[in-house]
């Protein structure tokens, strides 16, 4: 099976997988923020990792990027 996150919208369901740039491993949590970008928790080639979506795209972040708090997803 496929790790995704699955989405619908204007009728049509879309799924993003590890080559749009989501995780390839487990999903231990997600959150919105006030800007609406979508954050997921989990892992990544066997490590810790957050995945970002923006409407611009996916951005995936892992122990050796910095992110601060307040920091936006930049794909």
């Amino acid at each position: 099976t496929h790790q995704s996150a699955v989405r619908y919208r204007n009728g049509l369901w879309m799924a993003h997988t590890a080559d749009d740039g989501f995780l390839d491993g487990a999903v231990h949590g997600l959150r919105q923020t006030t800007d609406g970008t979508l954050w997921f928790f989990g892992t990544h080639r066997g490590t810790p990792a957050v995945s970002c979506y923006d409407r611009a795209g996916w951005r995936i972040y892992t122990s050796s990027d910095t992110l601060r708090i307040g920091r936006r997803c930049n794909p």
